[in-house]
Formats: structure tokens, sequence, C-alpha cells
């Protein structure tokens, strides 16, 4: 059983009445090994202001709580610190008490073609993705189960995107007209 979470707080060395408080008082070590204790029982909560806005890739990092206005590149590269992956990651939470989706919304549109955030979660859109694509039938459930496995175990992706890549041809004969350029014989054991 896993021990309670405990806070891992950053922050600048700050008075508190008579009391000098740092992140070293507060922690029980110096801040340099903030990355690496983070990763530890029972030090998973990091409690931070402005310090890891940028350069803190954690792919361990998950929910996010915002308590202060974000606006323009500042609130791409705070809400970017999610984005991390990792096997059995999949997904990530913010809980943002301070800006509209509107604001966060056009803070990403510099960067991305597309944005979008969810008013609300509907569970049955996944459901419906999915029951299209089987539909499809441009990948087999074993294919799938494939590399989802081989990506929850951790293969790289020299082994994970020959299967994916068996996937291409059935795309391409949907999808492509037979004028396409795309439509040349293609055969993914004999490249």
């Amino acid at each position: 059983m896993t021990a309670p979470a405990e806070r891992v707080p950053v922050l600048s060395r700050r008075q508190h009445q008579s009391e000098t408080v740092s992140e070293e008082s507060l922690n029980g070590f110096p801040p340099r090994q903030i990355p690496e204790k983070i990763r530890e029982d029972p030090n998973r909560i990091l409690i931070c202001a402005g310090k890891f806005q940028t350069g803190y890739d954690e792919p361990l990092l998950h929910t996010m709580y915002v308590d202060k206005t974000l606006a323009g590149i500042k609130a791409v590269q705070i809400l970017s610190r999610l984005n991390r992956a990792r096997p059995n990651k999949t997904d990530t939470f913010v809980l943002d008490f301070m800006n509209s989706s509107d604001v966060i919304r056009e803070a990403f549109e510099d960067y991305y073609r597309t944005t979008i955030l969810a008013e609300e979660t509907d569970p049955n859109n996944l459901h419906d993705l999915k029951a299209r694509l089987d539909n499809l039938q441009v990948c087999t459930p074993q294919q799938v189960n494939e590399l989802v496995e081989g990506y929850l175990s951790g293969k790289d992706r020299g082994e994970l995107d020959p299967i994916a890549d068996a996937c291409v041809p059935p795309y391409i004969a949907l999808f492509l007209p037979p004028s396409s350029c795309y439509t040349t014989s293609w055969d993914s054991t004999n490249p």
C-alpha cells in the first residue's frame, strides 16, 4: 500500500512571522533535489508559484490546479507541463479556478492549428469514435492490442511503428482516389 502523498512546496525564501522559511526548511532537502524527490513516495504533490514553468519535463505530472490568471505564452508553458507521455498515463486534468476556456484556447491557437478544450467531457464520444474506426476496418483488434501492449510495456518506436504502418494500405484504399500517387504497390514487408 502506498503511503499518503505529501506536498513539496516550491518557493523563494520568505519571512513568516519571525522565522525565515525556505523550500529546504519545509521539505527537508535542498531545492536542487526536487526533480528527483518528486518521483519518490511520499513526495508526490508539487506546489509551486512560478518555478518549473519551463524546462521541467516530468512525465509523472498529471493534475494541475490553477489559481492565478494565465494568458499567452505563459498559459501555454504552464499548462504544457502536463503533456509529457509515459506508459499508463492515459489522461491529464486541469482544474482552473481563474481562466475561461476562451482565454486558454486563444493562448494555444498561436501554436496549434486546432485547439480543443472540453467544456464538459462526454465519454460516449470516445466510444463513438472507436465504433467508427472499427467499422472502417483499417486495423484489426489484434493490431490495436499489440500496439497498446507494446506501448505500455515500454517498447521503442522501432518496434511499434511497423504495427501502425501495417494499417496504412487499408487507409489508403479507403480514403485516397485510385489516381493518387500514394496508391503505388505498398508492401510493408518489402520496401
